[in-house]
């Protein structure tokens, strides 16, 4: 009986390979996206606190010198923070490619795995009946036998 082999072996690994690759990207993908997430979130702390402070140096009296200062810095904060909020889209446009990528890295190699397993049916089945036309064969033998030991001993 002969070993069953799947001729587009190379292919599945390769398949497999490129799935495992897909998979590392959308992973790297999703830490850029928190990672963008996180600095957006710290920036509208940042944001919150400084519109406090600002509201706060309003009333305790505060130069212009200083009330302007606090602008100035809340305007770079929300320079900043549109900065983020865009990092933050273009991070999750890249993530939403990195798992359509991954998603058709599996359907290819789920596409293999499925011929691989109905070669392997057909093969399994091929072999199940070459061993039943052996084993036909030889209760034919024997039976043929059988009946010529049988048929010279009625003639004796």
């Amino acid at each position: 009986m002969s070993e069953f082999e799947f001729k587009l072996d190379n292919v599945l690994d390769l398949r497999k390979e490129e799935e495992r690759v897909q998979a590392q990207r959308v992973a790297q993908a999703r830490r850029e996206a928190d990672a963008a997430r996180e600095a957006m979130s710290n920036l509208e702390a940042l944001r919150r606190d400084g519109r406090e402070r600002l509201t706060r140096a309003h009333g305790n009296g505060r130069t212009v010198g200083q009330l302007q200062n606090l602008e100035w810095v809340l305007g770079r904060v929300e320079t900043e923070l549109e900065a983020a909020q865009e990092t933050l889209r273009s991070a999750d446009a890249e993530m939403v490619e990195r798992v359509k990528d991954f998603q058709g890295a599996v359907r290819e190699r789920q596409t293999l795995d499925r011929l691989r397993e109905k070669q392997l049916e057909s093969w399994k089945a091929t072999q199940a009946r070459a061993e039943q036309k052996t084993m036909d064969e030889v209760a034919l033998t024997r039976h043929f036998r059988t009946g010529r030991v049988s048929a010279q001993g009625d003639d004796a």
